[in-house]
């Protein structure tokens, strides 16, 4: 009877295929993991903007231009400009696109590059905002003026887009 020690050439062949086979597939999931992460930071990012804008929206006086439905398609045109599905995006369409000069606290607080936002990976931030201030009784002054918020962004698992709204109360009608 022979005693064989050890392994064969084959076996251990065999042995490294299904260890790189192992390695790969955790390399790939690696990557995979990395880039999520790149967009949920990007997301963050747009969330932060868009809560900004806002903000900033939400403190100016009711009659402030940047406030005005210039289109005067009301509410039918809240999603003016935007694309649900994240493809074709037509800013021109919307109510308002971002020009830095009318938010100069975004100067000490973001890097602003033409009329975007840029975080600090180069990524830049596309943002519009349309509203709305139909009376909820016809002929009277209108209560509230609805505002939709769009940011949209690159990554590489393709543009992204965030749609926020909110209601800002008309305290010059008391």
């Amino acid at each position: 009877m022979k005693n064989d020690k050890g392994f064969t050439l084959l076996e251990a062949m065999i042995a490294v295929f299904i260890l790189a086979v192992g390695i790969m597939a955790a390399a790939g999931m690696q990557i995979r993991a990395i880039d999520a992460n790149n967009n949920g930071m990007a997301r963050t990012m747009a969330n932060s903007v868009a809560l900004s804008v806002m903000e900033e929206l939400k403190r100016l006086p009711f009659d402030d231009p940047n406030l005005i439905n210039t289109n005067g398609n009301g509410l039918v045109g809240l999603n003016n400009g935007s694309d649900s599905g994240g493809r074709t995006v037509n800013p021109a369409l919307a109510d308002h696109q971002f020009l830095p000069a009318n938010f100069p606290n975004f100067q000490n607080t973001y890097v602003l590059a033409g009329g975007k936002v840029v975080d600090n990976s180069g990524r830049s931030y596309q943002i519009f905002w349309n509203t709305d201030k139909s009376p909820l009784v016809v002929g009277s002054t209108p209560a509230f003026c609805k505002i939709s918020i769009f940011v949209y962004w690159r990554t590489v698992m393709g543009q992204q887009h965030l749609t926020l709204t909110s209601l800002k109360y008309n305290n010059n009608s008391i």
